[in-house]
């Protein structure tokens, strides 16, 4: 986990104040983020017609994989925006630590990465072609860990409201991921060393 003098150091480079919000977006490599970026911008894009100042400020990260007719489309968007968008950062993991929310789809990388630095989330998890994102966020969201939106539900409202009440009601999700533990590795180890122990005292 990034130290805190590097979590305040990216604050103070990309200007953001202490007593601000920070949102992340990130949709991993981008490939089928496209959706997520767009519903999200047009999020900021109503707030500003309605002249509302967002409580928060905006960093968005595309992912490389994001066609380039889309990307173009993207930062384009979020230049009239005037937040910070980049196609690749270098170092995630900071700037996850460094946030207040992370707006992500559901892969196992990002939910670990957030978890680890006890920031919280906002998952819109892929369905198809698989449901191991859906199935992960629900898994999630039943200790109080993360949020989601499922995918067919996500539009500018519905992500304003979930996320205003997340900035809202930090310390629901701080005192759940706290009391967390991350033991998936021992725990498997457990469960396969049992397993070899039953099979060879079957065998035997």
């Amino acid at each position: 986990i990034p130290s805190e003098d590097k979590t305040e150091a990216l604050r103070y480079g990309l200007n953001i104040m202490n007593n601000e919000n920070l949102i992340t977006v990130t949709t991993g490599g981008g490939g089928d983020g496209y959706f997520v970026l767009d519903s999200y911008l047009t999020m900021l894009e109503q707030m500003k017609e309605e002249r509302i100042l967002p409580p928060f400020q905006t960093i968005l990260v595309t992912g490389p994989f994001l066609s380039k007719d889309q990307k173009d489309a993207i930062l384009e968007r979020a230049a009239n925006l005037e937040i910070h968008a980049f196609e690749f950062f270098s170092d995630m993991e900071t700037l996850i630590t460094a946030s207040d929310l992370v707006v992500c789809m559901g892969g196992y990388n990002t939910i670990c990465e957030t978890l680890c630095s006890k920031t919280m989330s906002l998952i819109i998890p892929r369905e198809y072609p698989r449901k191991e994102q859906y199935i992960r966020a629900k898994a999630f969201h039943e200790k109080d860990l993360i949020e989601y939106i499922k995918w067919d539900r996500v539009d500018a409202a519905a992500l304003k409201k979930k996320i205003l009440c997340m900035l809202e009601n930090k310390d629901r999700y701080e005192k759940s991921m706290q009391k967390f533990k991350m033991t998936g590795i021992s725990r498997i180890c457990d469960r396969i060393f049992k397993l070899r122990e039953d099979i060879n005292g079957g065998v035997c």
